[in-house]
């Protein structure tokens, strides 16, 4: 694997939005490691993190409902731009924030930064590109947000402050500022696929209300399995902190390679196969975290569940260009990722007050509801977008035929 991965001929267009990507996941990591010397500085409670997490998910969410609509209007180049050059300020004014008012209106300009290139990347990329480019650009996010806390923990351990790194966070969206702009012709081509029809005009509105609640589910059972694994384990399973944190570790990483074998071998297989295997192999990982079985370690459900959520988002992404056409994919992406955002929050408030009731063993329940929620989505999903041949309309022929920029070097 690592052999294909280091063959791969990658333009520049798509090592800016990498690197990008990377810089998006980075303070997602990094944010909850520094909060402790942050709330010590401003002399905060604990609880107090519920208020840059929740600016931080209204800046982003309001970003991507507007994406498409701003795509539209100014065009891909500068809508990256400027959404990189927000995310740049929004580090900056975290790194120079005197207070933590300050500090929750810079959070809120940073998730919006965020949030407005995380949409307009992936509808670039899904109409562009294809799965291998989806694949790598999920799997640089999952590498920001594991190297996130490394560093802020490298950085503390040295008795600096948590403040530089985000300048640097600042600078190196600084410089992606520059080369962006340098490559603006290149974002705004045409790219190298045909237009795409899209499925009968009368279904789109379906299919787009579906596509929502699936990003809505999907996202949430992503962010609960993240929020609370770690606890599950050991409040209520007595699992020491130490392993309890190597299998919550586990359920990021495994949802990283599950990333980068999409970018690898994505081509390979059809979309709608992809997300039904993936759906299986979550639902195993469900019931194996539910059952919780003395001849299995506490924890496993937590990496099979990371390899199974790991590609529902990014095939979906791919999947809206033919279901949508091009024509519409700015505005639904951005739509599909604020859904995926209140899906975020919604989840965790709702296991919350079930978990003080219930009891943490409710999230395997939970997560396993959850899973056949989005099983009868894709099922409905599928038969809206069946032309007349009873045939769904499926995007694997088109990101083959597109994609001949990330290919491997035969040499």
């Amino acid at each position: 694997m690592f052999r294909r991965l280091v063959a791969l001929r990658v333009p520049m267009t798509l090592v800016v939005v990498f690197v990008a990507f990377f810089l998006i996941g980075f303070p997602d990591g990094a944010l909850g490691t520094a909060w402790p010397d942050i709330r010590r500085e401003m002399t905060r409670s604990v609880g107090d993190l519920s208020w840059l997490i929740s600016l931080s998910t209204v800046g982003y969410t309001v970003a991507t409902a507007a994406s498409g609509h701003l795509t539209g209007r100014f065009g891909t180049s500068r809508v990256l731009v400027t959404s990189l050059a927000i995310s740049g300020v929004g580090a900056a004014g975290f790194a120079a924030a005197p207070g933590f008012v300050t500090l929750t209106l810079a959070i809120a300009v940073l998730g919006a930064g965020g949030g407005l290139l995380d949409a307009v990347v992936n509808a670039w990329l899904a109409v562009h590109h294809g799965p291998r480019a989806m694949g790598f650009l999920h799997a640089f996010f999952g590498f920001g947000a594991m190297f996130g806390p490394l560093a802020i923990a490298a950085v503390l351990a040295r008795d600096w402050s948590w403040r530089g790194v985000f300048v640097a966070l600042a600078l190196a969206q600084a410089v992606l500022v520059v080369l962006t702009w340098l490559k603006r012709r290149d974002y705004d081509a045409a790219g190298a696929s045909a237009p795409i029809p899209a499925t009968s005009h009368g279904t789109v509105p379906r299919l787009l209300a579906l596509t929502l609640a699936w990003f809505f589910v999907i996202v949430g059972l992503e962010v609960a399995v993240a929020s609370w694994g770690f606890s599950l384990l050991v409040e209520a399973r007595d699992v020491a902190e130490g392993p309890a944190a190597i299998w919550a570790a586990s359920f990021w990483a495994a949802m990283t390679a599950g990333r980068l074998g999409l970018g690898l071998f994505g081509h390979r297989v059809p979309g709608l196969a992809a997300l039904r295997g993936a759906l299986a192999v979550t639902t195993v990982g469900a019931i194996v975290l539910w059952l919780n079985l003395s001849i299995v370690p506490p924890g496993l459900g937590l990496p099979i569940l990371g390899l199974g959520i790991s590609i529902l988002f990014p095939v979906m992404v791919l999947i809206t260009p033919e279901w949508m056409g091009e024509d519409r994919t700015g505005r639904a992406v951005g739509y599909q990722f604020a859904a995926a955002s209140v899906g975020a929050v919604s989840f965790s408030l709702l296991i919350g007050p079930l978990a003080d009731r219930l009891g943490l063993e409710v999230l395997g329940p939970v997560l396993f509801v959850g899973i056949v929620v989005a099983v009868g989505l894709l099922v409905m999903m599928q038969r809206t977008a069946s032309g007349p041949g009873g045939q769904p309309h499926l995007p694997e022929e088109r990101v083959a035929d597109a994609e001949p920029r990330l290919e491997p070097d035969p040499t």
